[in-house]
């Protein structure tokens, strides 16, 4: 079904990764092996791991099975590990503590989290976050458009205007994501360079963090990001 899908919609990568998933077993979402090679030695590399499953917003392994449990370890010995919590748990906060509680058991203690599809209603995430232990929230972003939708390059502690009191949890401002640039603002990989060298060049005139998000599905061949491994690239310092 899938192929007769990439069929219709002429995706030639995604048809070859399945084939070859047949006879070779790779999987092509399993892209940690490049990410370690791209990113080992690097500092600030922060990995969020989404574990829960639940359609048709959360789509990934939970950590009960054995590969993804080997997985997760292997990203540890190079990367900070973060938690993406899931679509669902933004509308309970028991399955909230749960999928914490669940991931903290492979991981360690878990002191910082990014939200799934970035959804935040506020004051209530942020304090929920802040009960089960998060010191670090890494969602803040435009979705659309790249920019610095807090107004800064620099990291900052989160005010509850409710309680009028200064929180611990940091707050952790990004500049650009690899799908904003794609699909939202329609950009081609030329293009999308020229707007990262120009953001990273605010950013160093005020000594901020160039702060960027990219998703492991985004080294694939399949469903046209080849292309986009130059942007990746360049957010990473290189070329």
């Amino acid at each position: 079904l899938g192929i007769f899908r990439d069929l219709i919609s002429g995706n030639w990568g995604g048809i070859e990764d399945r084939v070859g998933y047949w006879f070779g077993g790779k999987d092509p979402f399993d892209t940690y092996g490049e990410l370690r090679e791209l990113l080992l030695d690097r500092d600030g590399v922060s990995i969020f791991l989404l574990n829960h499953y639940n359609p048709p917003y959360d789509l990934n392994h939970i950590v009960g099975t054995n590969d993804w449990f080997k997985i997760i370890h292997d990203i540890m010995q190079w990367a900070r590990v973060g938690w993406h919590p899931s679509y669902a748990s933004h509308q309970s906060v028991g399955h909230l503590k749960d999928e914490y509680e669940d991931l903290s058991k492979v991981t360690g203690s878990l002191k910082m989290s990014r939200q799934h599809f970035l959804k935040i209603s506020l004051p209530e995430t942020y304090r929920r976050l802040l009960d089960v232990g998060i010191e670090e929230d890494h969602s803040m972003i435009f979705p659309d458009m790249a920019g610095f939708r807090a107004g800064t390059a620099s990291r900052f502690k989160w005010y509850d205007l409710d309680r009028e009191e200064e929180t611990s949890l940091w707050i952790y401002p990004y500049v650009v994501m690899d799908v904003t640039l794609r699909y939202h603002m329609k950009l081609q990989p030329d293009a999308a360079i020229k707007l990262v060298h120009q953001l990273k060049e605010e950013c160093n005139i005020v000594g901020g963090f160039f702060g960027f998000i990219w998703h492991n599905s985004a080294l694939m061949r399949a469903y046209g990001w080849q292309p986009w491994r130059k942007v990746l690239s360049v957010c990473l310092g290189e070329a």
